[in-house]
């Protein structure tokens, strides 16, 4: 390929997920905030309506990145193929893939959080008079539903909610794990691959292999080599397909998001705005003349 060709190819600039256009879009709603109440920047305060607005931004780039870091984690689990020294002791593969796995359920737990509270968010009716928004302690699809029920079925988003929900879905059997793993007895090693991958790795130590006929032997390590393998692959099928899950719903309700409260995402119109605020700060500038 042309070096030129391959230049002009390489600088095409990567389509922005409706994600990260929500996320862009509210930032810049905040120094128009500001630019609406210039008062109050000056002093370094903020009024209720800034309050949340730069919350409802905060929310959107948590989401973002736990997206990363769901991403991340099926990476390094994807990779994970021999034990690993640690510290304390050593660590067998699988028992590596299981903790990965469990970090994974409880980021998918993490996104449906985020996204519960950006909802929650975006529903405030701005008013620099009224007084400061209190967060739930604790949200859920049912209780931000009763809270904005109406709103919900206007933005278009209320059906799109089901999928966070412990369900059949991918995503809702990842909750439905999450809340088995982190709050009763995990099950994520109780599955034959894993306990037969077990089994095998005591029985080939040496204080017991001798135990076993050159047939066992062999046998044994043929099951642990099958068992890691369709374990392993099992896992990473499974999370693969809640991140698609996952990213395909935040991008979509973002989308409604964008539309229903006109979230700018248009670059001239950010660029504008951020030009209005960098002369607005030209303007505090002190000279001595």
């Amino acid at each position: 390929m042309d070096t030129k060709e391959s230049e002009k190819k390489d600088s095409t600039p990567i389509p922005s997920s409706p994600l990260c256009q929500l996320r862009t879009g509210l930032l810049m709603l905040i120094y128009k905030q500001k630019l609406n109440e210039k008062e109050y920047d000056v002093l370094g305060r903020q009024t209720f309506q800034h309050s949340v607005i730069s919350n409802r931004h905060s929310y959107a780039g948590e989401l973002e990145r736990v997206l990363d870091e769901l991403k991340l984690t099926a990476d390094l689990l994807a990779e994970v193929s021999e034990k690993r020294e640690g510290k304390y002791r050593t660590y067998e593969p699988e028992e590596i893939i299981s903790y990965y796995n469990g970090t994974f359920l409880d980021g998918v737990h993490q996104a449906k959080d985020k996204l519960l509270r950006l909802v929650d968010y975006m529903a405030v009716e701005d008013g620099p008079l009224k007084r400061p928004y209190d967060e739930a302690k604790k949200v859920s699809v049912g209780p931000i539903r009763k809270k904005h029920g109406k709103l919900l079925k206007q933005i278009g988003i209320d059906d799109l909610l089901d999928v966070w929900q412990e369900s059949a879905q991918p995503i809702g059997i990842a909750l439905r794990k999450r809340t088995q793993h982190h709050h009763f007895l995990s099950r994520l090693q109780l599955t034959e691959d894993y306990q037969n991958l077990r089994m095998t790795r005591t029985m080939l130590q040496p204080t017991t292999i001798e135990q076993l006929s050159e047939y066992g032997k062999k046998r044994m390590t043929e099951l642990g080599e099958e068992s890691f393998k369709k374990y392993k692959e099992d896992i990473v099928a499974k999370i693969q397909v809640s991140i698609a899950q996952i990213e395909a719903s935040l991008n979509v309700i973002a989308e409604k998001l964008i539309a229903h409260y006109k979230v700018p995402t248009d670059p001239a119109e950010l660029a504008k705005i951020g030009a209005e605020y960098m002369d607005f700060l030209g303007s505090l500038e002190i000279k001595n003349e």
